[in-house]
């Protein structure tokens, strides 16, 4: 019994070519393209995306800040955390 995907394979007259590349975009190399219409070309080479890069961006910052402290604000902000995330359960 044919899958979603085998369906159009077996049942429907495709070709293997158009089948991997169905298979492609939705679960492969061009998943970014799964919603798009089938007839839309497959770009040469992909971009990747900003998100990790701002995130490691983000994050170094964070521990920049985080390791400039001195032992007063690194105990005070543990404090605050602290305090921050008790009333954030509390709440719940």
């Amino acid at each position: 019994m044919p899958t979603g995907y085998t369906a159009k394979l077996m049942e429907k007259g495709k070709s293997f070519d158009e089948f991997v590349l169905f298979c492609a975009r939705a679960f492969g190399a061009c998943i970014d393209m799964r919603d798009e219409d089938m007839n839309a070309p497959i770009p040469e080479q992909f971009q990747p995306s900003a998100y990790y890069q701002k995130s490691v961006d983000e994050n170094s910052a964070e521990l920049t800040r985080l390791e400039s402290m001195t032992n007063e604000e690194r105990l005070a902000f543990g404090a605050k955390t602290r305090a921050d995330r008790i009333e954030r359960n509390r709440i719940r």
